[in-house]
């Protein structure tokens, strides 16, 4: 019996193991097939409108992408920027689309509430070829001019501390004081009368010297997009827009006729709509860091 077991087992065939394979001899073929493996596509966030109705692959170049370079036709984008998805084209598309419609509705009961003569020239505007947002804006301040043709109070600019009217002792006829602008301007015209003290005609509408009975001390800046603009967004230094705005206020009032170095109009609606073009993030910081020179805020 172990004899038997022994024959066969020697007669069963050795088994016989492959080689190791040196690094030397693998590396080229490693390398080989390296080579062999495909690029990897690089993916395009939005691909251009020509593209996507074909169904075919857009390098995503801009302004024109391969494909359409190659056929010569023409290469337009609905995202504004490459990083911008299809998702973001549709709710800034929406956010537009709502924006619009507030408008229009806004516009709607405005006209209802208009006198005829300004509904007539509202007509004349739409006809004339004006957009919602410029017949809106004329609507919201049409008035304005008006308000600034009204004459200020100049009777009294400022008071005493202490009394309200002139001393007695001092409303004598030889007094040069009685005959001056300041005098003019504080004091009413009874002491004058009292006196016979003939009115100073420098001091009359009109004359060279008006000027200086004017109060522009008070004088404010009226503008009601200034009122409710989001300055916020275009800085990182405040978030205070009560105090941007006040500060914006002071510059157009104090500054900005004498440096006018950008459209005063086209600027403050490039801030509320968030327009690049007319409008940036360093402009509004050099206008609010020149401002805080000249306003005590």
């Amino acid at each position: 019996m172990s004899q038997s077991t022994s024959g066969a087992t020697a007669s069963a065939p050795h088994r016989i193991a492959p080689g190791p394979i040196s690094e030397s001899a693998s590396a080229p073929a490693t390398a080989q097939r390296r080579g062999r493996l495909p690029s990897r596509r690089i993916g395009v966030s939005v691909a251009c409108e020509a593209c996507r109705k074909r169904k075919t692959r857009c390098s995503g170049s801009r302004p024109k992408c391969l494909s359409c370079v190659q056929k010569g036709i023409d290469c337009h984008y609905t995202s504004a920027n490459a990083t911008e998805t299809n998702s973001a084209v549709l709710k800034r598309k929406f956010r537009e689309v709502k924006e619009k419609t507030s408008d229009y509705e806004e516009f709607y009961d405005s006209l209802s509430g208009l006198p005829d003569t300004d509904s007539q020239a509202i007509f004349q505007m739409i006809r004339g070829g004006a957009d919602i947002k410029t017949v809106m804006r004329q609507i919201r301040e049409g008035n304005l001019l008006l308000q600034l043709s009204l004459a200020p109070e100049t009777q009294r600019r400022y008071e005493f501390p202490f009394v309200t009217t002139m001393p007695s002792v001092l409303l004598t006829a030889d007094n040069l004081y009685l005959r001056s602008l300041i005098f003019d301007a504080n004091f009413q015209d009874e002491n004058q009368q009292q006196l016979n003290i003939p009115l100073n005609p420098n001091s009359r509408t009109g004359s060279p010297q008006y000027i200086y009975t004017q109060p522009y001390h008070s004088a404010e800046i009226v503008n009601t997009r200034l009122s409710t603009v989001d300055i916020s967004r275009w800085t990182a230094v405040t978030t205070d827009n009560e105090l941007m705005r006040t500060l914006l206020h002071a510059y157009f009032l104090h500054e900005y006729s004498s440096y006018t170095s950008f459209q005063k109009d086209i600027f403050i609606q490039a801030l509320i709509d968030g327009d690049k073009r007319f409008c940036s993030s360093l402009l509004v910081n050099a206008v609010l860091a020149e401002a805080s020179v000249i306003s005590p805020f």
